[in-house]
């Protein structure tokens, strides 16, 4: 479950990334694998692209002194966003801390924890990838259109180039398939529903299963990449290797590839160069709009750092992709043969940096909204700044006001210190000055009695 946290932002002795005595900056690091991660952890996306490959061969026969060979190839192509283990970051609570701040930062991801916003709340969440199925298609190759049967003392036979399991299916599937058509030509016109039936069953009879010799299944996996030069074009070829072992002998892969027949050393060329791989080839091309180039980012980087997607067009293709420029030349010149998917898509890990920075000073708050989609592209992007001086001057119980309270205080106790002091000074000659004036009027007094000749009673003190 999500979850919302506030960080204090105390005092400390010395605070990283301080721009100056007022002023901070968010920053982000790249983690230490070997390390546990303190603070606020993201990760950019990437995008994936998984190319599901099922191979059928539907004819492997000698005929007519010639070897014939075919197949189908069967192609569906996935898109997944997953988070991209070179591009993980995070927020170290060190730079968040500032004397004069109460810092309130949030992160919001997806389930497969890429960065998705700010401002939002924090997780760690897992589950899974965003899925998009992007096109499929059926794609027929020849892989020999009849060749011929040279060099050979004693004319092969199928089941010399061909492997034995693969002419057993193939002459079943065959006998299947004869059966339904006859099924088929002897429905009536009238049953129209039993007559559709009876028409699909050759076409099912045609549809071996995944676990019959005569198909090949596999997965290919590409994730494009940035290179150090700039460049538009990203490409993959996929070719099926295992497949050479699944179908045919060594006599007649070795027929196939012209190799010497002599020779019983089997020599697999590159898969530019082998007639079956060649034949049996997918390519995936990416063009974007703008040329792009790895850049690298320092071990810590003041600001947050998104990454915006780059745009362009996916191609697949049987064999190369063309070029889907036109280079000064017309539009119409840009051949689609061959290419059975193209869309426009959008690619995380082909795009560029980001940085927002995002300060912190001691009279300002700053705010910062920050929503992505699931491939990286930034959707709301949001900075507001607003001046807080008189209200922190002003506030009651805020660190400042504290402060100046104090001072006050201190000042206050001072003035009355010595305000106390001089008042008693002054109460205290006040009666010496009261008393000696008192002494002074009875010897006044006695004096004026002993004058007349009486005698003075008492004394004077």
């Amino acid at each position: 479950m999500a979850k919302k946290v506030a960080v204090w932002l105390g005092f400390v002795s010395s605070i990283p990334f301080v721009l100056s005595s007022c002023t901070s900056v968010y920053s982000v690091k790249r983690p230490n694998d070997s390390s546990a991660i303190v603070g606020i952890p993201y990760s950019l996306p990437q995008k994936i692209f998984l190319v599901s490959a099922k191979y059928t061969i539907t004819q492997c026969e000698v005929k007519g002194k010639q070897l014939q060979v075919s197949a189908t190839k069967q192609i569906a192509i996935t898109s997944e966003t997953e988070p991209d283990p070179s591009e993980r970051y995070y927020i170290p609570y060190s730079s968040l801390r500032n004397f004069f701040k109460d810092t309130d930062l949030t992160i919001e991801s997806f389930d497969n924890s890429t960065l998705k916003s700010m401002n939002a709340t924090i997780a760690d969440k897992t589950g899974p990838t965003i899925t998009a199925v992007l096109g499929t298609a059926l794609r027929i190759a020849s892989l020999a259109g009849g060749v011929a049967l040279t060099g050979f003392e004693v004319s092969p036979t199928t089941e010399d180039l061909c492997k034995a399991d693969v002419v057993d299916a193939l002459k079943a599937q065959s006998k299947q398939q004869a059966q339904g058509a006859a099924k088929t030509k002897g429905a009536t016109k009238t049953k129209t529903a039993s007559a559709a039936d009876a028409a699909s069953a050759p076409q099912a009879a045609s549809q071996p299963d995944n676990n019959s010799p005569t198909t090949f299944s596999t997965v290919f996996l590409w994730r494009p990449q940035l290179g150090r030069s700039r460049s538009t074009t990203f490409s993959q070829p996929f070719y099926p290797r295992q497949i050479l072992k699944r179908w045919l002998t060594d006599a007649g892969y070795k027929l196939l590839n012209n190799n010497d027949l002599k020779n019983d050393a089997i020599d697999h060329p590159p898969a530019l160069d082998d007639v079956i791989l060649r034949s049996l080839k997918t390519e995936l091309r990416i063009d974007l709009v703008a040329p792009q180039r790895k850049t690298t980012l320092d071990g810590a980087t003041e600001g947050i750092v998104p990454r915006e997607p780059a745009y362009g067009l996916l191609q697949a293709c049987d064999d190369a992709c063309p070029d889907p420029t036109t280079k000064g030349g017309n539009p119409s010149e840009y051949s689609t043969h061959g290419v059975f998917y193209a869309s426009e898509e959008t690619v995380p890990q082909l795009g560029s940096y980001v940085i927002l920075p995002l300060r912190n000073r001691m009279f300002e708050t700053q705010t910062a909204t920050i929503t992505l989609s699931s491939d990286g592209a930034i959707n709301k992007l949001g900075l507001k700044s607003n001046a807080t001086a008189p209200e922190a001057a002003s506030a009651v119980n805020t660190n400042l006001d504290s402060i100046e309270k104090a001072r006050d205080a201190r000042t206050k106790a001072r003035t009355d210190a010595a305000a106390s002091s001089a008042n008693a000074t002054q109460d205290a000659a006040k009666q010496v000055t009261e008393k000696n004036k008192a002494i002074s009027d009875c010897l006044s007094a006695q004096k004026v009695v002993r004058d007349a000749g009486g005698t003075a009673v008492g004394q004077c003190q």
